[in-house]
């Protein structure tokens, strides 16, 4: 008993239909799919590049000593590396949420990363 091979698209998982002449088979569906599968390999290309800083988390301790206060710019600086974060966090979840939020976070991370990028250069 032989198996039929169906086509399907290589983003929305719809069954293609090949077209009777001869050239390479189709991937996608439609121009739509075909545009979000290319979107979608760019932003995991964005993705691999973006550097993920571990935070360790802070020990609770009863009889801890006074902290000193953290400067302005120290400040500054942890709140570029939480905005990568959050940006890195969009970009992840653009590749796991379904199709209708995927692109919107996935736009939301470039924005942020890029933002970052223009402004806070070299930090």
């Amino acid at each position: 008993m032989s198996t039929i091979h169906i086509p399907v698209c290589a983003h929305c998982c719809a069954p293609i239909v090949q077209p009777l002449v001869a050239g390479r088979p189709r991937v996608y569906c439609s121009t739509r799919c075909r545009v979000a599968g290319h979107r979608a390999r760019v932003v995991r290309e964005e993705f691999e590049t973006i550097e993920v800083f571990e935070v360790a988390p802070a020990e609770a301790s009863v009889s801890a000593p006074p902290v000193a206060p953290v400067s302005t710019d120290e400040q500054v600086a942890r709140a570029i590396l939480e905005a990568r974060m959050v940006a890195g966090a969009f970009l992840r979840l653009g590749h796991e949420v379904r199709p209708a939020f995927a692109w919107r976070c996935e736009n939301t991370g470039l924005d942020i990363k890029a933002a970052l990028d223009a402004y806070f250069e070299g930090i």
